[in-house]
């Protein structure tokens, strides 16, 4: 399943250079916030809840990154 999420990654991507593609393990909203700090981000953008959800509440990853981002974050519903 990852290697189907890469490529389908890699073709949305394909001819994008301001786009850089990362993969990273762990629990997503510790490396996230992370790697963010690592490079000097100036925004996280992250989807606001699970599929199915009421949409009023963050998911838990979009919650821990708003709160312990480095930098701004933009959270999509």
């Amino acid at each position: 399943m990852v290697a189907e999420i890469k490529k389908a990654l890699d073709e949305a991507l394909a001819g994008r250079d301001e786009i850089e593609r990362v993969t990273l393990a762990g629990k997503p909203g510790v490396v996230i916030v992370n790697y963010a700090d690592e490079i000097g981000a100036d925004l996280i953008i992250s989807g606001a809840s699970r599929p199915g959800s009421d949409g009023y509440a963050l998911g838990a990853t979009s919650s821990r990154l708003a709160r312990r981002a480095p930098c701004s974050v933009l959270v999509i519903r």
